[in-house]
């Protein structure tokens, strides 16, 4: 098994009431919760399987260890604005020694602010911690978050307006 999706409770009930007839056509459902973790260290991982950005909203309220809270707005635009990081590079401390603390895997940072919270899948290596983001979801975060120079200044994230240039 490569993917477990999430399913809300209203459709697992639907779903429970075709089991005997088989009746439906279910081509694609639900939202990718976790992935198989294919990284060559996964034997030192805690668990054969990462947190997917997409289902993280529903994962989040339910996570206990390997999540991490921060208020420091620029903490949180340095980790959306490159892919890779150096943890010492980490602009509060705090957050920094935190990841620092973790075993290799994957892992969730979370920026909350005013009541609203903007959960991150991240992943630690052994010396370093990469983002798990989508170029979709990442370009969403960069507008949301970053000014128009910050964005000018991801030269390592090809922004989606961008693979559309490129097959034009």
């Amino acid at each position: 098994m490569k993917k477990v999706y999430y399913i809300s409770p209203e459709l697992s009930r639907f779903l429970h009431a075709d089991s005997e007839k088989h009746e439906l056509n279910i081509i694609n459902m639900g939202v990718i919760a976790f992935l198989r973790n294919q990284a060559k260290q996964s034997a030192n991982v805690e668990c054969i399987f990462r947190i997917c950005q997409d289902g993280l909203t529903f994962l989040a309220p339910q996570m206990k260890n390997r999540i991490l809270f921060t208020d420091d707005l620029d903490s949180f635009k340095h980790l959306i604005m490159q892919r890779y990081h150096q943890i010492t590079d980490v602009p509060s401390k705090e957050l920094g020694n935190s990841i620092d603390k973790l075993g290799v895997g994957c892992f969730v940072v979370v920026y909350r602010k005013d009541g609203n919270i903007e959960p991150v899948t991240m992943y630690r290596f052994t010396s370093n911690f990469s983002a798990m983001i989508s170029k979709e979801n990442l370009f969403s975060l960069h507008m949301r978050y970053l000014s128009s120079e910050q964005r000018a200044r991801c030269a390592d994230v090809m922004l989606p307006t961008e693979d559309v240039k490129a097959k034009n």
